[in-house]
């Protein structure tokens, strides 16, 4: 049966139709992959972050068991360190010894009577800016010229004469007398003195090599 429309085309029923422009459809379209792209970036990503913890974990995993033997080799190493630093003093003592016992012998000698060495200290001795104190035996490095005396005596007049011998030495220059003070040692009035004091004819270290 054929059905015919009388009605006015303004009144005739219009189907459904939508029409999208170009453009619109092209920016869709690259939202869309877009979207895809930042999603797989995010697995990629989030796979790699899986593996480097992963990774992370067998490392500690490899530290933890090997600790032991890390905290030995530690110990070797700072061992080492020592031992290097024992020989090169012995090296440097070998070296300087007939020095050292010419002048430990002309100061024994210049001493006078009611007058006591306690010390004999070299500053700046070492690298590390610490003091290389010497009390009753050679010093452990003559690179160091400065150098303080310290000791005892009854009287100044022994100090005086202790002074004047020091100066006539070929072993000792630039002498000062750093400070006296009058100290009670055993139920006796002593002074206390220290002179600074400059070796000379001192040998100097091997420079390290490399």
């Amino acid at each position: 049966m054929v059905e015919i429309n009388l009605l006015p085309k303004e009144f005739q029923k219009k189907g459904l139709s939508l029409s999208f422009d170009k453009t619109f459809l092209y920016v869709l379209g690259a939202a869309a992959a877009l979207i895809l792209i930042m999603a797989a970036v995010s697995i990629y990503q989030s796979v790699q972050l899986g593996n480097i913890e992963e990774k992370i974990e067998i490392a500690q995993a490899k530290t933890d068991a090997y600790k032991d033997e890390i905290a030995q080799i530690d110990n070797l190493n700072a061992l080492k360190e020592k031992v290097l630093a024992r020989m090169k003093a012995i090296k440097i003592l070998d070296k300087n010894r007939t020095y050292w016992v010419s002048l430990l012998s002309d100061l024994t000698g210049r001493i006078p009577s009611h007058v006591w060495l306690t010390g004999f200290v070299q500053a700046g001795a070492k690298d590390t800016g610490k003091k290389s104190v010497i009390k009753g035996q050679e010093a452990e490095d003559a690179a160091s010229k400065n150098t303080v005396l310290e000791g005892y005596t009854f009287s100044l007049n022994a100090l005086a004469a202790f002074l004047i011998q020091l100066n006539r030495s070929d072993y000792f220059d630039k002498l000062s007398i750093s400070s006296i003070k009058l100290e009670d040692v055993d139920d006796r009035a002593m002074y206390n003195f220290k002179i600074n004091c400059e070796l000379v004819k001192t040998v100097e270290q091997d420079k390290d090599k490399g």
